[in-house]
């Protein structure tokens, strides 16, 4: 109910339609993954060995500003209600967001990260 107030969606109780719909929509983020396109991928790499770190335009963040929205509005509603905001980990967004920097991160680094949130 906590979520769905913050438009965000539970997927675990749905079963196998649900994994599929997660499978499709974790396709069509790969697909729109503007960092793979022409020398991007090297100069995020260049800037994370200079830097220590990298910054993505808004336009390359495989995730819709209603999503990133919804998953800000449900940590503040969680925050709100004495509930600590890795809860956020229960939604089907914040999995679809995590799979993307992953897949980023890969990329760039060569290590694939433990997603060891809570760390």
């Amino acid at each position: 109910r906590l979520g769905a107030s913050a438009g965000l969606s539970v997927s675990v109780a749905m079963g196998t339609e649900a994994a599929a719909e997660l499978a499709r929509a974790t396709a069509n983020q790969v697909a729109d993954e503007v960092w793979r396109q022409g020398s991007r991928l090297g100069e995020l790499r260049v800037q994370l060995k200079r830097d220590g770190f990298f910054t993505l335009l808004p336009s390359e963040l495989c995730a819709d500003r209603g999503m990133l929205r919804s998953l800000r509005a449900g940590a503040s509603k969680l925050k709100a209600r004495g509930w600590p905001a890795t809860m956020l980990l229960l939604y089907d967004e914040m999995w679809l967001l995590l799979a993307h920097v992953s897949r980023l991160m890969k990329a760039v680094t060569g290590c694939s990260p433990s997603f060891d949130t809570l760390a």
